[in-house]
């Protein structure tokens, strides 16, 4: 009679089964990782862009300002008649509005779904022996696939402490750029304010000057000096709406794992 010691196990014994299921959820959780890698880098990419956009409608816009700004210049040393002034209003105008539409300062990028809510660790619990034995051996497989299709300097967190803290630290760059981008806005929208009044006062000064304060050009660039400190008041708005919602989706982060 043979005796069996208290460490033997059945060849078909639980532990082995238990370890191969355990190989497979993390095959699957490692996969699941890799896809939120990628679907957040095609966001950010998505956002750049979008940032690229709007900071070029932004420039373009200050640019304008500037040229206005020495145009009214060189108008008021020679005279400006209403006509010219009501010009220049009229673009000031435009120019608010395009960068108004470019929105404030940047918005935080959406975060996708956790690897927790598209793995969870009892992954594979389901799946027969075989299929378990073999799902490591495919991961293995997919991993050095998708290691080949990365940078060799790329250096992606290793522990849920270093995704966490990564995250932090770029919620805190994305919360410098847009505190940077709010003043740059309000720096914006207080020299084209301050242009708006001054086109509001060459306006009655041509028209003054030129004895026809009730002509229709006259008018006119009373009424385009008006539009024009519309558009400004219109575009603070925008920039203020679009900072606030920025803030709304920017929730702190917590390194608690």
């Amino acid at each position: 009679m043979t005796t069996i010691g208290p460490t033997s196990l059945p060849a078909t014994g639980q532990p082995v089964t238990g370890a191969a299921t355990t190989a497979a959820g993390d095959a699957k959780t490692k996969r699941a990782e890799e896809k939120l890698r990628e679907a957040q880098r095609a966001i950010e990419t998505l956002k750049q862009t979008a940032d690229s956009a709007r900071a070029e409608r932004k420039a373009t816009a200050k640019k304008k300002v500037e040229d206005l700004k020495a145009r009214l210049r060189q108008l008021q040393m020679f005279g400006a008649s209403p006509r010219q002034i009501a010009q220049l209003a009229k673009e000031l105008a435009q120019a608010v509005k395009a960068y108004g539409a470019g929105g404030g300062a940047e918005a935080p990028s959406p975060t996708p779904a956790s690897p927790a809510a598209t793995a969870t660790p009892a992954a594979g619990a389901g799946e027969s022996p075989d299929t378990a034995a073999d799902a490591p051996e495919a991961g293995a497989e997919d991993g050095k696939a998708e290691d080949a299709s990365k940078p060799a300097d790329a250096e992606e967190p290793k522990t849920p402490y270093e995704t966490a803290l990564r995250a932090q630290q770029e919620d805190a760059d994305r919360q410098a750029r847009r505190a940077a981008a709010s003043e740059e806005d309000r720096q914006f929208l207080a020299e084209a304010r301050k242009l708006a009044k001054e086109l509001k006062a060459a306006a009655r000064d041509a028209a003054r000057k030129a004895q026809r304060e009730d002509a229709p050009d006259a008018k006119d660039a009373n009424k385009a000096a008006d539009e024009a400190e519309t558009a400004v008041a219109e575009a603070e708005r925008a920039v203020g709406a679009s900072d606030g919602a920025a803030g709304a989706m920017s929730p702190g982060l917590s390194l608690t794992v």
